[in-house]
């Protein structure tokens, strides 16, 4: 069944606009001119999608969102505003009145694979076997409030001193910062002893997600084999971080965008939830990975077929429902498969894939060749590149 869009502006120009750029997109476009005329389409249609301008009269249109939310919650909201009060869309969609946005004028190709990419999210989170899982957990993770208070200060471009204050807050994530900062990872030669230096080194993007991941760590129980665990899982993720960033700058000859520049941080998030909640499963998982080194986790936990749903769609769909970047939960979905992630992110995933490769070859002590880089990027990348960071990886764990 064809999906179905609606785009909602008090600008007819703008609606006639919208349906000659995608006429020939995969989904049906709906135009409406105002939020009343946009409510009634809703009862009256299956929409998928609604994408609504900002300053509509009557109406405007985050109220028209808000009404969405609480009456048809299944449809994914969207911004589209030339009137960017950027506060204003920030707090609409940390409450999560909105996923995402986009100023006007717009840029066709995006706009298109954006609503694209959305869509698909919604097949896989719609997933039957996937709500299942996630309905048999008594208490699914919420956003952490130390987390909403560090997005809501970024987006009010608040100075370091001031977000680490936020983060100060909470003393068992920055003890767990300030330890990470001063690990053997980062070389640091000086001891780091304030948030705000760490936030200095590490860099907002890093820090931000560091926190959502330490935040919601902090908040559970934790055994001592899930607390052995869950430190590899957390030191891994920074490795194939920091991995990503340097075989994208050696293949791009430039830093990698700041948006992008820690999904490795979040991309596990599924792991730690079925560690927490799915331990037994976890624990036969992992000695089965420990028997056939040539495998990863998750081809491992697809072999095991076990009622649950592997930890990708897991953390996806967490991270997807914390209204977390488009990359950070394809990069959570497709790490393994970059083939299925979106034609926009596509390129990035690929590179991201090769990152967990890496790591998980010097996890698994199995031989450089047993990584094919060359097919991804026809020689882009060349064996002593790979080497160079396995070894720096190798010596990264060694300084734990």
């Amino acid at each position: 069944m064809k999906k179905t869009v609606l785009f909602v502006d008090d600008e007819i120009h703008i609606l006639k606009a919208i349906r000659r750029e995608l006429f020939d997109a995969d989904f049906e476009v709906l135009t409406a001119s105002s939020a009343k005329s946009g409510l009634k389409i809703i009862e009256d249609n299956n929409i998928n999608i609604v994408v609504s301008d900002v300053k509509m009269p009557e109406i405007s249109g985050i109220e028209f969102l808000k009404e969405i939310k609480k009456n048809h919650p299944y449809i994914n909201r969207v911004i589209l505003s030339g009137y960017v009060d950027e506060e204003t869309v920030f707090v609409a969609i940390q409450q999560g009145v909105a996923t995402t946005y986009f100023v006007k004028p717009w840029k066709p190709d995006i706009l298109r694979n954006k609503l694209d990419h959305i869509l698909q999210m919604q097949e896989v989170f719609n997933n039957k076997k996937l709500l299942n899982t996630l309905n048999s957990i008594k208490r699914i993770p919420v956003l952490p409030k130390v987390y909403s208070n560090l997005l809501n200060a970024l987006g009010k471009r608040k100075s370091n001193k001031d977000i680490a204050a936020i983060i100060s807050e909470d003393i068992s994530v920055s003890t767990k910062i300030l330890q990470i900062v001063n690990s053997a990872y980062y070389g640091i030669t000086n001891k780091i002893t304030s948030i705000e230096r760490g936030i200095a080194l590490l860099g907002l993007y890093n820090i931000k997600d560091l926190v959502l991941t330490l935040t919601m760590v902090s908040e559970l129980k934790w055994s001592d084999f899930q607390k052995k665990i869950l430190e590899e899982i957390i030191f891994n993720s920074s490795l194939v971080n920091n991995t990503f960033k340097i075989l994208y700058k050696t293949k791009y000859k430039q830093n990698v965008k700041e948006e992008f520049s820690s999904i490795g941080i979040t991309h596990n998030i599924g792991k730690i939830v079925l560690l927490q909640y799915f331990s037994e499963d976890y624990k036969k998982i992992l000695n089965h990975f420990n028997t056939y080194p040539e495998k990863d986790f998750y081809t491992c936990e697809l072999e095991l077929n076990y009622d649950n749903v592997p930890h990708t769609q897991i953390g996806a769909y967490l991270l997807n429902l914390w209204n977390l970047h488009s990359i950070n939960v394809e990069a959570a979905l497709f790490h393994h498969e970059p083939e299925n992630s979106s034609i926009n992110n596509r390129v990035v995933i690929r590179i991201f894939n090769l990152a967990v490769r890496i790591v998980e070859t010097v996890n698994k002590h199995s031989d450089i060749e047993s990584i094919k880089y060359k097919s991804l990027f026809g020689g882009g990348f060349s064996s002593d590149t790979i080497q160079e960071l396995i070894s720096n990886i190798k010596s990264k764990k060694k300084g734990r």
